[in-house]
C-alpha cells in the first residue's frame, strides 16, 4: 500500500546557524532549531543540506576514483543519511565496502546487500546498466579476496582456526560470485571462478605439519559441507560447459596424506589397506605420544624405504608378508578395542 505523503511531513534539512542535521515538516515556513534555538526558514534549510548532499557525493567518488576506500564509504554514508533513497550512493558504498573487505566476509555480504538496494531504488531505464556494473565490480572483487585468501592458508594453514576462518571466507566469496552471476548469467569467467573455488575447497590443502614433527598432513572439509560443495560445483559447471562447451573442467578429488610404503607395496593409493591405515595413523595413532612419534619417524624414513620397493617384485611381496599384513591386524586389534572400550 503507498502511504500518502500527510503521513510522512519531515525532511532532512541543515540548520544555517549551527548546522545541526533536523527533520523539519516541509509544510512549515519556519521552525526552531532543537540544537540552537534560532528560527530556522525551512525551504533554505532544505536546500542547504541538499547540498550538502551533492557535496559528499562528490567528495565519495573522488576518494573512490583514488582508491581511498574507507574514505570513500564514509562519504557515501553520509549522503544516504541524508537521501537514503540515492539509488547511487547505495551503489558507491557497496563497492566501497566490497574493495576494502581484506578478507572481511561481512564487508562482502555489505556489498551485496548495498548494491541490490541500488538497484531496487533505480529507475527502470538504468537497472539492466547497474547489474552489468555490479556484476563486473563483484566478480572482480570476488577473485581479489580470493587470491588474497589462497595466499593466507598457504602460509597459515597449521595455525588453530585457520582453516575453517578460510572457508567461512570463501562460502562468502562463493555467494559473492553466484550474486554477480544473477545479474550477468552469460559472464563465464564467473562460473569458471565459482567452479574453481569449490575444486579447490573440495581438494583440501596438503601442508607440513611443525606440530607434528612436519608429517605431511591434509586439511580437509566434513562431509556435509563437501556435499554441498559438490552440488554447488555441478550446477555452476553444467552452466559454464553449456556456454563454453570446450572448456576443461577441474576434477575435485580430496589430496592424500599417502601411506608411502603400503601405496608402494599395494600398488594404488586408493587400495583399501592404504585407506584403512590412513584412517588409523589419522584418528587413532596421532592420540598418543608413541603414535605421534612413529608418524614423525614413518614420514623421515617411509619415503626411501619405498622408493627401494617400487622397484622390485620380490622386495614388494616381502614388505606385504612382513609389514603390511602385521600393520592391518594390529590396527584392526586396537580398533577393535578402542571400540570396546568406549562401549
Amino acid at each position: 500500500m503507498k502511504i500518502s505523503k500527510e503521513f510522512m511531513p519531515f525532511v532532512p534539512a541543515l540548520c544555517p546557524s549551527c548546522s545541526g542535521k533536523l527533520q523539519v515538516p516541509d509544510d512549515h515556513d519556519i521552525v526552531k532549531c532543537m540544537y540552537c534555538g534560532v528560527d530556522v526558514v525551512v525551504r533554505q534549510a532544505i536546500r542547504l543540506i541538499s547540498g550538502s548532499a551533492s557535496t559528499f557525493m562528490e567528495l565519495a567518488h573522488v576518494a573512490l576514483a583514488a582508491r581511498n576506500f574507507s574514505e570513500a564509504y564514509g562519504y557515501y554514508t553520509k549522503v544516504l543519511e541524508i537521501e537514503p533513497r540515492n539509488a547511487d550512493a547505495w551503489y558507491g558504498k557497496g563497492k566501497a565496502a566490497g574493495a576494502m573487505g581484506n578478507g572481511s566476509f561481512q564487508h562482502l555480504k555489505e556489498m551485496q546487500v548495498a548494491i541490490a538496494q541500488a538497484i531496487k531504488l533505480s529507475p527502470p531505464d538504468k537497472v539492466a546498466d547497474m547489474k552489468a556494473a555490479a556484476a563486473r565490480d563483484m566478480a572482480s572483487v570476488g577473485a581479489t579476496n580470493y587470491q588474497m585468501a589462497s595466499s593466507i592458508i598457504t602460509r597459515l594453514v597449521a595455525a588453530h582456526g585457520a582453516w575453517a576462518s578460510h572457508l567461512t571466507l570463501c562460502r562468502e566469496i562463493i555467494s559473492l560470485l553466484e550474486t554477480a552471476h544473477s545479474y550477468n548469467p552469460k559472464d563465464t569467467q564467473i562460473l569458471k571462478n565459482i567452479v574453481q573455488i569449490c575444486s579447490d575447497n573440495i581438494s583440501g590443502i596438503k601442508f607440513k605439519d611443525p606440530a607434528n614433527g612436519n608429517a605431511t598432513t591434509v586439511k580437509h572439509l566434513n562431509d556435509d559441507y563437501e556435499k554441498e560443495l559438490r552440488v554447488i560445483f555441478n550446477l555452476y559447471a553444467e552452466k559454464l560447459v553449456a556456454l563454453d562447451p570446450g572448456y576443461q573442467l577441474p576434477y575435485p578429488k580430496r589430496k592424500s596424506s599417502y601411506c608411502f610404503v603400503i601405496t608402494a607395496t599395494m600398488g594404488s593409493a586408493q587400495h583399501p589397506n592404504v585407506t584403512f591405515l590412513r584412517s588409523f595413523r589419522d584418528t587413532m595413532l596421532v592420540r598418543t605420544a608413541f603414535g605421534k612419534a612413529f608418524i614423525r619417524w614413518y614420514y623421515r624414513q617411509g619415503p626411501a624405504i619405498a622408493r627401494h620397493i617400487e622397484g622390485s617384485r620380490l622386495a614388494r611381496s616381502a614388505s606385504y608378508v612382513f609389514i603390511v599384513l602385521p600393520a592391518v591386524a594390529i590396527a584392526k586389534l586396537i580398533t577393535w578395542a578402542a571400540a570396546g572400550r568406549s562401549r
